[in-house]
């Protein structure tokens, strides 16, 4: 234990501040309390437009499957087109060189 003391006035301003933070903890956990509630009552509103979003996002991810897979699909037409020029058979319609 400390030896020495501190003063009563001092003692009783901690008290009142550790009082003081209580209080303000207390206000704190109310609003906080509040917060949630709101949360959970706006949350069924919130939940068409999310799961439009998830639609949405789904349907972007399908699009990108596909657009790469039509990349792949012209360059492996590219790079047959070249294997034709390089044996010089003729093309068929889908190679631009001529």
């Amino acid at each position: 234990m400390c030896a020495f003391s501190l003063p009563k006035v001092i003692k009783n301003r901690i008290h009142a501040l550790k009082n003081l933070q209580v209080e303000s903890a207390k206000i704190e956990a109310k609003f906080y309390e509040e917060v949630h509630e709101l949360e959970r009552k706006y949350s069924a509103s919130y939940q068409p437009l999310f799961d439009k979003v998830s639609a949405a996002q789904i349907k972007l991810q399908s699009d990108v499957v596909k657009v790469e897979a039509a990349v792949a699909h012209g360059q492996a037409i590219l790079k047959l087109c070249g294997l034709l020029k390089e044996f010089s058979v003729p093309c068929k319609g889908f190679c631009t060189y001529s």
